[in-house]
């Protein structure tokens, strides 16, 4: 399937089989057409919850709610189905971003509007420009309102030296000034709290429901955490290669060290749960942990080696000598110890 991601600004995040794939949109046109609606609230989006997630980060919190409807545009322009969702964690980490954009904002302009006056903003352009940079950079224009005010200074000198007495000669002294006005637009921001937690989906699994869209979707870190061990654990380098069939080779023997890897892993964790472990003490330090992880099993077997040496016709052999935590491994993994006598 061929996307043009400069006309639609998609990217793939999961891969379901052949030919199947989930989507998450950025800015598009029929993004924007909907978000539009819903700030404006015309006409009323209704939102139906179908779906719960336990809050894995904090246990205690609530679960992460996730609502849709179908108020927005249902198909994209490249033909593919469009989800719209709604996302309760999301929503509050959505608010949360934008009260923190407008705050530095705010800060940032306050003290701005202390420095107004002075040699390099002193006309009304070199202000306006200067405002108008702080709130690009927070992406807050439409949520605070900023005047630049003109004021008159009214200053009284005495012409006379020494201590001022009653009836000395007094000169009047005129100045315009220029000052912020900084508030914040809480109609826009109103309109704009409308449409936290909102996120598209697009994909061409016409025959899923929405939860098993989002089951896929959500599943994407996991993959992601998989492929990353190619770089970080196994120390995978860029390598040149010329010939297409090579690279594929190279990318099939990578595939095959995941999935041994991923295969490990649900092993041991099966195992334990069989024998009711909670946890097996496979990190530094003989530290215990639930998720045991196949780099740390291999680490623990990193310094394991059969020494011989021969001296004249005699050889010394010094056989491999395992600890308690590296046979627990070799029995939940059904590796037999035997191969290390």
């Amino acid at each position: 399937m061929r996307l043009s991601a400069r006309r639609s600004g998609i990217r793939p995040i999961a891969d379901t089989g052949p030919k199947k794939y989930v989507f998450t949109c950025s800015p598009t046109r029929e993004d924007r057409r909907f978000r539009q609606q819903l700030r404006e609230g015309r006409p009323p989006v209704r939102w139906r919850r179908f779906h719960a997630i336990p809050n894995h980060r904090r246990q205690e919190g609530p679960p992460d709610f996730y609502y849709g409807t179908r108020a927005g545009p249902q198909q994209s322009e490249e033909g593919y189905r469009i989800i719209w969702v709604r996302s309760s964690q999301k929503a509050d980490l959505d608010r949360q971003l934008r009260d923190h954009h407008i705050r530095q904002a705010e800060l940032e302009l306050h003290a701005l509007a202390g420095k107004v006056g002075t040699r390099r903003l002193r006309t009304r352009s070199d202000i306006t420009k200067k405002v108008a940079s702080i709130l690009s950079a927070h992406a807050v224009a439409d949520l605070l309102q900023v005047r630049t005010v003109s004021f008159t200074e009214v200053e009284h000198r005495y012409l006379r030296r020494g201590r001022p007495r009653a009836g000395d000669p007094m000169r009047k002294i005129v100045r315009r000034r220029l000052k912020l006005e900084i508030a914040r637009d809480k109609e826009a921001i109103r309109r704009e709290a409308g449409t936290d937690g909102v996120f598209p989906l697009i994909t061409n699994l016409h025959d899923r429901s929405r939860r098993e869209v989002l089951d896929i979707y959500k599943y994407q870190p996991y993959l992601e955490k998989r492929f990353a061990l190619t770089k970080s654990e196994y120390g995978i380098a860029p390598i040149f290669l010329k010939k297409p069939v090579r690279v594929v080779g190279l990318m099939h023997v990578y595939f095959l060290a995941i999935m041994l890897s991923a295969l490990l892993e649900r092993e041991v964790r099966q195992a334990m749960a069989s024998r009711g472990l909670a946890k097996i003490p496979v990190l530094p330090e003989g530290r215990a942990t639930a998720t045991p992880t196949t780099p740390r099993i291999l680490e623990n077997f990193s310094g394991v080696a059969w020494q011989s040496f021969q001296e004249a016709e005699r050889v010394l052999d010094f056989p491999v000598q395992l600890n308690d935590t590296q046979r627990l491994l070799l029995d939940l993994g059904r590796v037999p110890a035997t191969l290390y006598r």
